[in-house]
């Protein structure tokens, strides 16, 4: 569901009602942020909400088998929540832009403003400049522990830009990974849809669906899973968004221009296990296999002991495929990989 910018904390909390009794409420924010506190805290009663138009759209299923058992949630009601024993919600470090920023405090969200809806399984996802700042929720929940995905702080710039010239707020690339990471991945390295044979393509992206489909089975055979996320990964939609979440991370943590540098890496709250992590062989070794086939090995920095699997070095690049410098992308066919 696709939640409107005048969409209040009220009407949340009546949805949260009508959750199934192993439901979780997905919120996901895009917006502008600010830095600094913004005067007293508001009531989270008050709260506005808006979400990016592509999380809906362009999901299709992976197939996954967890025998994991959700936790029931306990009963919902929305109240003001006092925060004098949490200084890091108090003092807060920033808000998100959710009207007309001449009104000030008013359009502003902050994380305490969203911890009212911790007494129900949450999943958030916040994209933004200002996501750092939304960290101050985990550990401060009244209830259920919340699963959080933060966008970076900086957008990672494509093949042939600057890093600098990247230095503003933007979220689009961070909810592209999570909605057609496919595309996110090429359009990073500077390709466009006329530049790319279709064969190719679709050859890619039958893989990262093979490989998406093979973390979830990592994750969800892990000992070391949080149960928080445990209890995402029954629902494929959400699990969908966790294994591209991964896959993101782990392109921009290889990826050449952005290496060894977190302010562009996202963040989620607990921590995935290590097995998931960019370090880790797995992840490496598809975000080679994926950058094979465009023919941008060059462009990420892999451990020497990762290389391709036989199968991925019989395999040959299309001569076709150029970079280039294109800032936008039309693929004849609409993907959720």
């Amino acid at each position: 569901m696709q939640l409107q910018a005048n969409f209040s904390a009220q009407v949340l909390a009546t949805i949260c009602e009508e959750l199934p009794p192993d439901g979780v409420l997905l919120i996901y924010l895009s917006a502008s942020g600010k830095v600094g506190q913004v005067g007293q805290l508001p009531s989270s009663s008050g709260t506005y909400m808006k979400t990016t138009e592509s999380i809906v759209g362009n999901f299709q299923s992976h197939e996954m088998i967890s025998d994991v058992h959700n936790s029931s949630p306990s009963s919902f009601r929305i109240d003001s929540p006092t925060y004098s024993s949490r200084g890091n919600l108090r003092n807060n470090s920033g808000c998100l832009w959710m009207g007309s920023r001449g009104n000030g405090g008013i359009n502003c969200l902050y994380p305490s403003d969203l911890i009212p809806f911790t007494r129900r399984p949450l999943f958030l996802i916040i994209d933004s400049d200002c996501s750092q700042a939304f960290k101050a929720i985990h550990g401060a929940e009244q209830g259920e522990p919340a699963a959080i995905l933060l966008s970076p702080s900086l957008p990672s710039p494509a093949v042939g830009a600057s890093v600098d010239s990247t230095r503003h707020p933007s979220g689009s690339q961070f909810t592209m990974f999570l909605t057609a990471p496919l595309q996110a991945f090429c359009l990073l390295l500077g390709f466009s849809g006329s530049n790319i044979e279709m064969d190719v393509y679709n050859k890619a992206e039958k893989l990262l669906s093979s490989l998406l489909n093979e973390w979830g089975l990592i994750l969800a055979t892990s000992e070391l899973l949080d149960p928080v996320w445990a209890q995402i990964l029954c629902d494929p939609f959400l699990r969908r968004l966790i294994l591209r979440f991964i896959f993101c991370r782990t392109v921009i943590a290889l990826y050449a221009p952005t290496f060894q540098r977190s302010e562009f890496l996202p963040e989620c709250l607990p921590h995935l296990p290590e097995s998931v992590l960019p370090a880790t062989m797995a992840p490496q070794s598809a975000v080679l296999q994926i950058a094979n086939i465009f023919g941008v090995t060059d462009q990420f920095v892999f451990t020497d002991k990762i290389v391709l699997p036989e199968i991925e070095n019989e395999c040959m690049v299309s001569p076709d495929i150029k970079a280039s410098d294109s800032s936008s992308m039309h693929f004849a066919a609409e993907n959720g990989h």
